[in-house]
């Protein structure tokens, strides 16, 4: 049975802030797009090979780049799969967007277990003077931040999504005053509350959050008298505190050292 290290989590930490990275602020491409898709997936994916290869530094050999260059190919083919899929079922984009990242988790952590597996004892290419749990404090949180941030903002959108659809001839769309501009604005919200809300869960104060959605509920007070705003408005809502307390959550409990 394989032993955990610090080392380990070095290495796990590194690799899926270098996913996280390349999937929420590198340039995605559209599934509907024509022409090109495959060229692309190899281009975004390179990029990501150059930051597994700058954040897990620490293990520059031979071995651990061919491990690299796998776990390359592997985001590929996952991407090139999900791509092919999503074009013929267009109506499960949302289940695509929390399934996709899941998956390519666990083709990291697979990387991991063969390479663990091939050479029991992971050791690094030099030995910097820094406190490993605080790089893998660093690694860990700038992956939970960017996630609830970028991420975040994909699966409220798509929660609102099927709101802004008529369904059996009532319209329980959002608010028709919404302009692109508004929609902007609104991002903003979202990610400084969603930022807010993880960082006062990661500090265990968990009664301020309450202050957060209640200066948000404040901004609109005028709006929530119309029910169907309401409507739009708590779900988002309560979709965006839930990512980040997860999130929040999640960073809690996750070790920085073994």
């Amino acid at each position: 049975m394989l032993e955990l290290t610090s080392l380990d989590l070095t290495a796990i930490y590194g690799l899926t802030l270098a996913y996280i990275v390349a999937r929420y602020l590198l340039p995605q491409r559209e599934v509907g797009d024509d022409g090109g898709t495959m060229w692309l997936l190899i281009r975004r994916n390179l990029l990501t090979l150059l930051l597994c290869l700058l954040f897990t530094i620490f293990f520059l050999s031979l071995s651990w780049f061919i491990g690299l260059v796998a776990l390359t190919v592997l985001h590929t083919l996952i991407d090139a799969v999900i791509t092919r899929v999503q074009k013929r079922w267009k109506d499960f984009a949302f289940q695509f967007t929390i399934v996709e990242p899941m998956i390519h988790l666990i083709a990291i952590f697979t990387l991991w277990i063969v390479v663990r597996t091939i050479r029991p004892s992971l050791g690094i290419a030099f030995h910097p003077r820094l406190d490993m749990a605080l790089i893998n404090r660093a690694l860990l949180y700038a992956s939970g931040y960017i996630f609830v941030l970028e991420g975040g903002t994909e699966i409220v959108r798509g929660v609102l999504r099927p709101l802004q659809t008529a369904v059996r001839g009532e319209v329980t769309a959002a608010p028709k005053s919404i302009s692109p501009e508004e929609l902007g604005t609104g991002k903003i919200i979202g990610n400084l509350e969603r930022f807010l809300i993880l960082t006062l869960v990661i500090l265990q104060e968990y009664t301020a959050i309450a202050f957060v959605l209640t200066a948000k509920s404040v901004a609109r007070f005028r709006e929530l008298d119309k029910r169907e705003f309401a409507e739009y408005y708590l779900i988002g809502t309560l979709t965006s505190t839930l990512v980040a307390i997860i999130v929040g959550l999640l960073l809690s409990v996750l070790p920085t050292t073994i």
